[in-house]
């Protein structure tokens, strides 16, 4: 007797991981990893998964992802809606761990975390194209051999996978927590998400925007003054850390004069930032020290610290080695990419602050030895 069940399984056709990665509730992994050989689904399964293509000859290695007590290829409609809430958290540990101008790292973009809900039963030779539409939805049924689905451009296909496991379980956390730092990750990493699609569709004005209001979220700021509030917040936060002094002219919303300013250099980037972004909101964007790109990077740069910091303050997830690190050299590369050539000042500004972290320890030690 033929098997007429609906199945369905959640597949992220651009995402490599080597092995299983199990955070919350949920467990991602490569196919073979998560169905047994002689599972009399997976022939159809393959079929299916040949609908989505690379770029040019890149090889694809599909994750799929499943409540971990679940069958990986029976998800529910609340399994599916588990999933997607897992896979924003996925996408942000993944782009949180990006290593900018590196020649060594292929940069996490949310294109590769993209993932696709997938009903079918066995032996199929059609598939059931869900479309949203403004007033609902369509359901359109194709042949799978006339369905192809292309790799997007900003899903960099030589990524791999690189689990912070620590990260992704305080994630993945926390919507049983119901604190107030939890509400604010809830609330902003699917706008830093949003930012970091890098669509070759929308300009790189839309992800400043993103951006910001995704820090709006993640430090709560909110009312009048939020340029002023987020950048003595985001200073705040890091003064634990290097900081440069600088003096610099902000632009009053209210009067549209200069004055005279004076603090870190986060201080002045968040305040440059956020009118920059508020200015584009309005359509009149001004001058900057720092282009549209580089804004675009240090915002990233700061929101993926500041979570981190705020995790580890929180206990949540301690700050790794790489991480203070980071932080460190963090006013030195915004510095930097407003007066160096930023292929070489990157990396500058973090030996620059491991030097400073080595000579800190050196004195430290003597200290403890006299």
């Amino acid at each position: 007797m033929a098997d007429e069940t609906v199945y369905c399984f959640y597949v992220l056709p651009w995402f490599s991981a080597l092995d299983a990665v199990r955070f919350g509730s949920v467990t991602v992994a490569p196919l073979e990893k998560a169905v047994v050989e002689d599972d009399p689904r997976l022939e159809t399964v393959n079929r299916i998964l040949g609908i989505y293509r690379g770029l040019g000859t890149t090889q694809l290695r599909p994750s799929i992802m499943w409540p971990s007590a679940s069958d990986p290829l029976y998800l529910s409609d609340d399994d599916l809606a588990l999933v997607i809430a897992h896979r924003d958290w996925l996408s942000a540990a993944a782009i949180m761990g990006n290593q900018y101008f590196s020649p060594l790292d292929a940069p996490f973009t949310d294109g590769n975390a993209d993932g696709f809900g997938q009903r079918f039963t066995v032996g199929t030779e059609h598939l059931s194209l869900i479309k949203r539409r403004r007033d609902g939805q369509s359901v359109d049924g194709w042949p799978i051999a006339k369905i192809s689905t292309q790799m997007p451009l900003s899903a960099n296909p030589a990524h791999q996978f690189n689990p912070d496991q620590a990260l992704l379980d305080a994630f993945a956390a926390l919507p049983s927590r119901g604190d107030d730092l939890a509400e604010r990750l809830l609330d902003a990493i699917p706008l830093f998400n949003q930012a970091n699609r890098l669509s070759e569709r929308t300009a790189l004005s839309y992800d400043l925007v993103f951006l910001g209001g995704a820090l709006e979220r993640l430090y709560g700021i909110s009312g009048t003054g939020i340029a002023e509030k987020l950048a003595d917040a985001v200073s705040s936060l890091f003064g634990r850390y290097h900081h440069g002094s600088t003096t610099w002219q902000n632009l009053a919303v209210s009067s549209g004069k200069l004055h005279d300013d004076a603090g870190s250099w986060s201080k002045r980037w968040v305040r440059e930032f956020y009118a920059h972004r508020s200015a584009i909101h309005g359509g009149s964007p001004h001058s900057s020290s720092w282009p549209d790109i580089w804004h675009g990077l240090l915002a990233t740069e700061a929101f993926s610290l500041s979570v981190k910091v705020m995790l580890g303050d929180d206990g949540a997830r301690p700050m790794s080695d790489e991480d203070n690190l980071a932080a460190e050299c963090f006013d030195d590369r915004i510095q930097a990419l407003a007066t160096i050539d930023p292929s070489t000042a990157w990396s500058d500004a973090r030996r620059a602050a491991q030097r400073r972290v080595m000579v800190a320890a050196a004195v430290e030690e003597l200290r403890s030895q006299s």
